[in-house]
């Protein structure tokens, strides 16, 4: 017995009029089949121990989640005006923030390695790596809420020496007028 392909090429062949060879090598009839008979999607397969491992992944993520945000109530209860005017070590959430802000740099460390297959390796979701950029904008929301972060002011940069250009064209002669012209 022919095979669905064969059969579709003669029965194509026969309604347009068409030799078995014409037939075969138009792309109409290709697109039609193939239109007819899609191919069917393959599902890959995930073992028992694969869906576990998966499954245990997604809830230690979301358990992490959870505890940042959790953690992140803590300075509701803080009065940002009397935590500002607090000197250093007094200031009851700066090493809080601090040791929550360096976790979750670590967390997003790990979640951003990269390997041969990353979505497999990462412990994050693209939900769950959603809710971890809320955290961050929420981190630091409250470090410049309460002013932990960027008190420190920058030193400016020292300014630059202004050498002119020198007129000379040859090197022999643009040596000299550097050395006249420089404040060394």
């Amino acid at each position: 017995m022919p095979s669905r392909w064969v059969e579709y090429i003669k029965e194509w062949a026969a309604k347009h009029k068409i030799s078995y060879g014409c037939a075969l090598s138009d792309k109409d009839m290709q697109a039609a089949y193939h239109l007819k008979y899609p191919k069917p999607v393959k599902v890959p397969r995930v073992s028992k121990a694969q869906a576990k491992t998966k499954a245990k992944k997604e809830a230690e993520a979301q358990a992490t989640i959870k505890s940042f945000t959790d953690r992140l109530k803590f300075f509701d209860t803080i009065d940002p005006a009397v935590e500002r005017t607090v000197d250093g070590d007094k200031r009851k959430g700066f090493d809080k923030l601090s040791a929550l802000y360096d976790e979750f740099q670590k967390v997003v460390d790990v979640n951003n390695a990269t390997s041969k297959d990353a979505e497999e390796t990462r412990p994050f979701n693209k939900e769950q790596r959603v809710q971890l950029s809320v955290i961050l904008e929420k981190l630091e929301a409250i470090g410049d809420k309460f002013g932990y972060f960027g008190d420190e002011e920058e030193e400016p940069a020292p300014p630059k020496a202004k050498t002119p250009p020198p007129k000379a064209k040859t090197p022999a002669k643009q040596i000299p007028e550097y050395m006249r012209t420089s404040k060394v």
